[in-house]
């Protein structure tokens, strides 16, 4: 009797915790949708899922994190030479940093996001940003194909 009520309680478990996960369709990880996120800049909203059908390079940086602010150039630079969108996020807290860095670092403006405090943090929840920030290639299908 004892084995039967474990392997009933085993199984519910199992069942509980793989059906929880097996419905998540948007993650940070290879394979996975890419979690969809907006930005409003003038006029126009910006948004990842516009971006459906073509290869897209998304990158999250910071001024003070000097390796992400240096991957972010070389994506835009890549992204102009390659024909690939790119859509690049700024997590600094302060705007005015960001906006000088995009002008130093001579960026494409038209691919540059900054987040306020509330989209850093739910980008970084979505993104899997804790640990540092990254670069992803996003795949025509929506799908992240490789963590750059």
């Amino acid at each position: 009797m004892k084995k039967v009520i474990f392997t009933a309680a085993t199984l519910a478990l199992l069942t509980l915790f793989t059906s929880a996960y097996s419905n998540r369709t948007a993650d940070a990880r290879v394979g996975y949708q890419a979690p969809n996120f907006t930005f409003e800049q003038g006029d126009s909203i910006v948004s990842l899922q516009q971006f459906r059908g073509q290869e897209v390079i998304v990158t999250f940086w910071s001024t003070t994190d000097v390796q992400s602010r240096l991957d972010n150039m070389r994506h835009d630079r890549e992204a102009r030479t390659r024909g690939l969108a790119h859509i690049s996020v700024n997590m600094d807290h302060s705007e005015g940093v960001y906006t000088m860095a995009v002008i130093v670092d001579r960026l494409r403006r038209s691919t540059q996001f900054h987040a306020d405090s509330a989209q850093q943090q739910s980008l970084s929840q979505a993104w899997r940003l804790e640990k540092g920030y990254n670069s992803f290639l996003i795949g025509p299908d929506g799908r992240i194909e490789q963590v750059l």
